[in-house]
């Protein structure tokens, strides 16, 4: 019986259990059902890890499901610019028509793919690798270029794996551009961040420039100026290094390297750091002492950082306080964590894009520099674009020359809408205009200087002593951090 006829039958009392799927920690909920549509939601107490906590996300469910946007069909483009629906034995046989006629003609690297399973379908990014493989297409993107390339880059240099906090059982949590109250994350979001604001043992941190509603429950909150987060967090693990409160057993058995990232944290003027990010150096050393004291701590990194000037470096900086204190593979710690399907290649080789020769980190291709790799006469242009759980034309810098590009690609690799369940959107039709910040280059050259790193010296070999001096810093720009 297939699942549409399955649902269609289920009685609406009955109460089914599933998980939630609009962010990574996938919470156990149990539903009713009325045909296709989710009648009731509620949290499922049998998870394991949810234990029937739900946020608001996982309560509007139906609304992905079943809002006015949906597509149930194929959609084909007519020479005017509208759409006709059409049937899957149609669309299937004429895409694949299509890509076939690209990969014979300038070859199968030259369909491009963005996507890789988006909030409410993952399946995209389990099945698409065996996919491109037989397309021969090997070129890839989504909005995590965006922001979650440069910590994939220095997770790959420090341990080959991403790592996630636990939380629920850390003494100390540490939030770095990052609002759990509202954006979740891990498991039972809420719940943890209000046992720990209430436990006088433990201690959240919280560094951002705005006051958010996670801000609000921290014991400290390190507001710092915007885009100068770099110098906070060396400021932290200077004081860390200063203070003697290293793990030394820990590092001693399980890290390398360690000598001269030390021997440099040593030199770093933790008060005139603390001026140019705009805290108070008593109030830094307060926090990196918290940090050292404690028996556990786990930190969470996100767009808040990713997004803004010197991310990759803030990625470093960030690890750096949990790696000298030794808090990783134990309990309230950071660890390794197992996944279904790898959402980056974990690897410290760059790549390069065909035509302008960005950096592909992770085995993303920078988003900014999508529409270049597809306009001109380049010989090794892409000439057709999968579009899958995506909306490039809102998340990548030149919203019209994205959507010129994939007209033009289009017009090799076939113009069609296949995406069950999603509004017809991006580049096969703009639902709207959204106003987005462009992408901030290259992920492995930060706005400061190299020289004036000292901090960066175990990524790359080189100790490099001298603070940044104050017109190093340029106009970074205020602003808020929004939806992490």
């Amino acid at each position: 019986m297939a699942k549409e006829d399955v649902a269609a039958v289920a009685a609406p009392e009955e109460w089914q259990s599933t998980a939630c799927i609009l962010c990574e920690c996938n919470c156990g909920i149990v539903v009713q059902l009325d045909g296709r549509k989710l009648a009731k939601i509620r949290g499922d107490k049998e998870h394991p890890a949810s234990q029937g906590y739900t946020c608001n996300k996982a309560l509007r469910l139906d609304h992905y499901q079943n809002n006015r946007g949906r597509l149930t069909s194929p959609m084909r483009r007519r020479p005017d610019g509208s759409y006709e629906e059409i049937d899957w034995e149609t669309a299937i046989v004429e895409i694949a028509a299509g890509f076939k006629r690209v990969a014979q003609t300038y070859g199968g690297d030259k369909i491009f793919y963005y996507g890789g399973g988006g909030q409410g379908n993952h399946l995209g990014g389990a099945y698409s690798s065996a996919f491109l493989k037989a397309l021969g297409s090997h070129y890839r993107s989504n909005a995590l270029a965006q922001e979650k390339t440069g910590e994939a880059w220095v997770d790959a240099h420090l341990y080959g794996g991403h790592t996630r906090g636990e939380f629920e059982h850390a003494e100390v949590s540490v939030f770095i551009g990052k609002n759990p109250w509202m954006s979740q994350s891990f498991p039972r979001a809420r719940t943890v961040l209000n046992e720990i604001a209430k436990d006088p043992q433990r201690a959240m941190i919280v560094i951002d420039p705005v006051i958010t509603d996670t801000a609000k429950m921290a014991d400290i909150h390190l507001r710092v100026r915007p885009g100068t987060d770099a110098w906070a967090l060396a400021a932290l693990a200077a004081v860390v290094v200063q203070e003697d409160l290293c793990d030394n057993a820990f590092l001693a058995e399980h890290v390398t390297g360690v000598e001269s990232v030390v021997e440099v944290l040593r030199t770093v003027d933790v008060g005139d750091y603390a001026l140019r990010c705009g805290l108070d150096d008593e109030l830094i050393r307060t926090a990196a002492r918290r940090i050292g004291a404690a028996a556990s701590v786990s930190v969470f990194e996100d767009l808040g950082v990713q997004q803004a000037p010197n991310s990759t470096l803030c990625s470093y900086l960030n690890k750096l306080l949990w790696i000298l204190t030794g808090n990783f593979a134990k309990r309230g710690g950071q660890h390794l964590h197992s996944a279904f399907g790898p959402l980056f290649r974990h690897t410290p080789d760059v790549g390069r894009t065909p035509v302008t020769g960005a950096p592909i980190v992770g085995g993303l291709i920078p988003s900014n520099v999508i529409p270049s790799e597809m306009l001109g006469d380049h010989p090794d242009r892409f000439r057709a674009m999968i579009v899958e759980s995506s909306n490039p034309r809102a998340f990548t810098g030149g919203l019209q020359c994205v959507s010129r590009g994939v007209r033009l690609a289009g017009a090799d690799g076939g113009d069609r809408c296949c995406n069950d369940g999603n509004r017809a959107v991006g580049p096969l039709r703009a639902a709207r205009r959204i106003a987005v910040r462009e992408d901030r280059g290259d992920v492995l050259q930060p706005r400061i200087p190299a020289q004036h790193l000292p901090f960066a010296a175990s990524l790359d070999g080189a100790a490099r002593r001298n603070p940044p001096r104050a017109r190093d810093l340029g106009a970074t720009g205020a602003g808020t951090r929004r939806g992490r």
